[in-house]
């Protein structure tokens, strides 16, 4: 734990994601994802297929299209190799990397292994791809997501009730007014660097729900670091995951409120 972050021992997060955005791979097939497997199969004994992630860059202004697209073989996809308990998994794509964890917050493993965990499993990415005869890949830009699940109970019992939660919640004032039923927002920060310089986004979105098991009410709180790397190696990526995992954890901070704080016990800055 970083000594000027806050900490809590019971944080509500439900997933975590790190994730790295690079060229497509050239004469990168679904082929070469079964061999890819074989690599991960002991630590991720499942295989499932889906659509591939819409590659998203910050800072680049790109034209409005309709996307229409014909494929001359199969269309790309989004290949994930998932743990026997389904906490853990690896997405592979032909332009992207993701390593998953997902559970309870009373399971969260905390960053420093999760950061680990994505080292790990992206230098035996690299590796295949070198083995196999592909020029490594060129990084673009990496991303940190956190999904926070809070869920009625402990300082709060409905939506309505969003002041309790969050900061960005005003209070009723003296007179009746009506509780909302939803409640949600976004907001958006741009992240600088030590020069300040900008090198990336966080995105912050906040959404009302209802858990699926019991129906109880919960928000939904997603945080999304995004941004550009100063140069291509696994180290500079591995110091932005650092720097978005540091606004992401601050701003969960400041836009909750200490009530809840005291509830996830909070510690440290």
């Amino acid at each position: 734990m970083r000594p000027d972050l806050p900490d809590f021992r019971k944080p509500p997060v439900s997933e975590v994601a790190l994730s790295v955005q690079f060229d497509p791979l050239e004469n990168f097939h679904l082929v070469h994802m079964g061999l890819l497997w074989e690599r991960f199969r002991a630590k991720y004994p499942r295989a499932e297929e889906h659509p591939p992630i819409e590659s998203v860059i910050e800072f680049e202004e790109k034209p409005a299209a309709i996307n229409v697209q014909i494929y001359s073989t199969a269309p790309p996809v989004r290949v994930w190799f998932v743990s026997d308990d389904e906490s853990d998994l690896v997405q592979v794509q032909r332009d992207r990397f993701i390593r998953n964890w997902r559970g309870p917050g009373d399971r969260y493993p905390r960053y420093e292994k999760l950061r680990d965990l994505f080292r790990e499993d992206y230098a035996t990415f690299l590796s295949f791809l070198a083995e196999e005869g592909f020029a490594a890949p060129i990084p673009r830009q990496c991303e940190i997501t956190y999904v926070n699940q809070i869920v009625a109970g402990e300082g709060w019992q409905h939506h309505g009730e969003a002041h309790q939660v969050f900061q960005a919640c005003s209070l009723p004032g003296p007179s009746p007014e009506p509780e909302p039923e939803d409640f949600g927002f976004a907001v958006r920060y741009l992240i600088r660097n030590e020069e300040v310089s900008p090198v990336g986004r966080l995105y912050v979105t906040v959404s009302s729900a209802q858990r699926k098991k019991d129906l109880k009410p919960l928000f939904v709180m997603t945080l999304i670091a995004r941004g550009m790397l100063p140069s291509k190696s696994t180290e500079s990526i591995l110091a932005f995951l650092d720097l978005g995992r540091a606004w992401i954890v601050k701003r969960f901070a400041a836009l909750t409120t200490e009530r809840m704080h005291e509830i996830w016990g909070r510690q440290g800055a």
